[in-house]
């Protein structure tokens, strides 16, 4: 197991931005070629939009992992729960996400797109990817991170075997080998692949650590915050 590619780790960033709808999402595109979409429609509580700071059509659009006590925070913890019972593909915050992004990409016409989400942002992220055949045909990659996920149901991510052969060329489902949320990954997933790596014990995390984390696939709350906040991967 290796450290995490520059470039990948660059959407970990991206994603780690979009818990911070209340301050200055910007400064997470620090060292990075992205800013803020200038479109406060592209925008929210829940979805962060970026662009490359040279070409208004590269898109990164990135999904907000569980944050009780913020926003949306409840609707959050729900679909946590409904993920560990199997029935997230039908909850509200799923299909909210998904009509969201179909918009952003119709709007922004995007000539690259990458989509990017921490924990239950990675969850909603391929969902949209599982049911929306406009985003599977504009994707360029998509990168998650400890994404919340329950090998023993389906959660509405079945794709046709096509579909899932380009895909495992453009999803890397990244996560920390201690962390229990994304631990269902360790038997597959639907499309796309999984990429572990070993916890840096020097890095500490801040973006995440200090909320709920999620619920692992049997239904416990997880105890591996250390391992589980997005900063480990940046």
């Amino acid at each position: 197991m290796s450290d995490i590619d520059p470039v990948h780790r660059n959407f970990s960033r991206l994603a780690a931005g979009s818990y911070d709808y209340k301050s200055d999402r910007s400064t997470h595109t620090a060292g990075t070629d992205y800013i803020l979409h200038p479109n406060p429609k592209f925008s929210d509580h829940s979805i962060t939009t970026y662009m490359h700071k040279n070409d208004s059509r590269h898109i990164v659009i990135a999904h907000r992992g569980t944050a009780p006590g913020s926003k949306g925070g409840r609707q959050d913890i729900g679909t946590d729960l409904a993920l560990a019972g199997g029935l997230a593909g039908e909850r509200k915050r799923m299909k909210d996400r998904q009509s969201k992004t179909e918009m952003i990409v119709k709007q922004t016409n995007p000539s690259t797109l990458h989509l990017t989400g921490h924990s239950l942002g990675g969850s909603t992220v391929n969902h949209t990817i599982a049911n929306s055949r406009l985003v599977r045909q504009r994707l360029t990659s998509a990168h998650t991170f400890n994404a919340g996920h329950n090998p023993l149901f389906e959660n509405k991510l079945k794709v046709n075997r096509r579909a899932q052969r380009r895909l495992n060329n453009k999803v890397i489902h990244h996560r920390i080998e201690n962390d229990s949320v994304s631990a269902g990954l360790k038997a597959g997933s639907p499309f796309g692949r999984v990429q572990t790596y070993k916890k840096n014990e020097s890095r500490i995390s801040r973006v995440g650590s200090a909320v709920l984390a999620g619920i692992n696939p049997f239904g416990r709350i997880t105890r591996s915050l250390g391992s589980h906040g997005i900063a480990n991967f940046h």
